[in-house]
């Protein structure tokens, strides 16, 4: 019998309580073992919603030795100290995107997950959706011939505020950061394959000096092509489209298909057809499978956080300095 990991949730963010603890709480793989929060008294609250007895401050969660995994949920800027003190620790880490600000800090993070033993995984739970699965298996099997683009656009609907860490410098705010990151990794998923050059452009809102509109391209091997668009704005848009040789697949549901909808994809070629698939949660199924990872010992760390972090990191790059960045030149 597969024993259940003991999580322990350090931020008690909007995506923390709407969508990772549901998740844990319906999982057969692990269960909540104690709750995190700057304030004890929300700790609490949230604790007894989801029948935790245990709560207190992120310390308490990192000292608790019946915790073998954190999860983590902070601003982007602060979540390099905790991911790296929960590495030390020997509790393995789920880390909301991005995990942080810089490829350096990220290398920081690695380094010390790798000394220690533990896992961690960046939360892009979209990918374990059998949404993305079913279209991965199409690419795979080249039924519409080889890639040639892959095209997204996620836009979220948020207005600016000084209450939002979205819109703070220093905690890590920012379009790309928060919504960019996305595109560059389902780029690379889809494209199972990393870019050799990024060219990115931001536009900042002027009053809090942070990006919240922009555009990614992204060039790889064999001439194949990566467009993303990305904004704060007053509509919803959450997307994909690959051109392949013979065809396109396309899907209007792309990132966050909540675990009661349907997925759906569009094949578009010599004869058109929609594929349908059943609600899924793929917060659960992202959960369960890391896991099962950790639980098979396996100690090889994936270089996954920093292949991700050095193409966000050409993008702010290119960005700053008006120009395409070829990731070859990344130390």
């Amino acid at each position: 019998m597969i024993k259940k990991e003991r999580i322990g949730i350090i931020g008690c963010s909007s995506i923390s309580t709407r969508v990772m603890l549901p998740a844990i709480d319906k999982s057969n793989s692990c269960k909540i073992e104690r709750i995190g929060s700057r304030s004890k008294i929300k700790a609490n609250k949230i604790a007894l919603n989801v029948n935790c007895k245990k709560f207190g401050n992120y310390d308490e969660i990192i000292d608790d030795d019946d915790v073998s995994i954190v999860y983590i949920s902070l601003p982007i800027a602060l979540q390099e100290y905790w991911v790296i003190k929960a590495a030390k620790a020997g509790k393995h880490i789920l880390c909301e995107k991005s995990i942080s600000t810089s490829l350096s800090s990220i290398k920081k993070i690695w380094n010390e997950c790798n000394k220690n033993k533990v896992k961690i995984l960046e939360c892009f739970s979209y990918k374990y959706h059998p949404q993305q699965i079913l279209v991965n298996k199409i690419l795979q099997k080249k039924k519409m011939g080889e890639l040639r683009n892959f095209s997204s656009s996620f836009i979220l609907p948020i207005s600016p505020s000084l209450n939002n860490f979205r819109f703070s410098k220093k905690l890590g705010g920012g379009i790309l950061n928060d919504v960019g990151c996305y595109i560059i990794n389902a780029s690379r998923f889809f494209i199972n394959d990393e870019p050799i050059s990024v060219t990115c452009k931001l536009f900042k809102n002027k009053k809090y000096n942070i990006d919240v509109r922009g555009i990614i391209e992204l060039s790889f091997k064999n001439q194949k092509t990566s467009f993303g668009l990305i904004g704060y704005d007053n509509m919803f848009s959450s997307d994909y489209r690959i051109f392949c040789e013979n065809g396109s697949i396309v899907s209007n549901k792309a990132y966050n298909i909540k675990k009661s909808e349907y997925g759906e994809i569009k094949i578009m070629g010599k004869k058109n057809q929609k594929e349908k698939i059943i609600p899924k949660d793929q917060t659960k199924l992202m959960i369960e499978k890391f896991c099962k990872s950790v639980n098979s010992k396996r100690l090889i760390l994936s270089k996954e956080i920093i292949n991700q972090g050095k193409v966000l990191e050409a993008a702010r790059i290119s960005n700053n300095k008006k120009k395409t960045v070829f990731l070859r030149d990344l130390k």
